[in-house]
């Protein structure tokens, strides 16, 4: 069962349920496989078909170890919007509180 809370989304595709999860380990594995790197690619405007493929099969290993590239790609297909949603997913806005220095009230 996908956990929403550590960035888990649920993908569908052939009559089977995928979680696939954007985790450091997956973006590493996306960086090693690829040559690029993640943060930088997320930033950019677009992100090409080959980068979207690679980082879905990265994000699938941890819960579907073994499935291949090709496989990804047609998993991709029929859930392009799930990719969108497990990067933001992966990085949740800051805040207050987490981690950031709290403001000193002004006299």
């Amino acid at each position: 069962m996908a956990n929403k809370i550590k960035g888990d989304v649920t993908l569908t595709h052939g009559g089977r349920t995928y979680t696939l999860r954007l985790d450091m380990n997956a973006l590493a594995d996306f960086e090693g496989s690829t040559g690029r790197n993640a943060l930088e690619v997320f930033a950019a405007e677009r992100m090409s078909i080959t980068d979207m493929r690679a980082l879905l099969h990265a994000g699938l290993q941890s819960r579907h170890e073994g499935l291949t590239l090709r496989e990804a790609g047609e998993i991709l297909q029929s859930n392009m919007g799930a990719l969108g949603e497990a990067i933001v997913a992966a990085f949740p806005e800051a805040d207050a509180g987490n981690g950031a220095p709290a403001e000193k009230a002004r006299r």
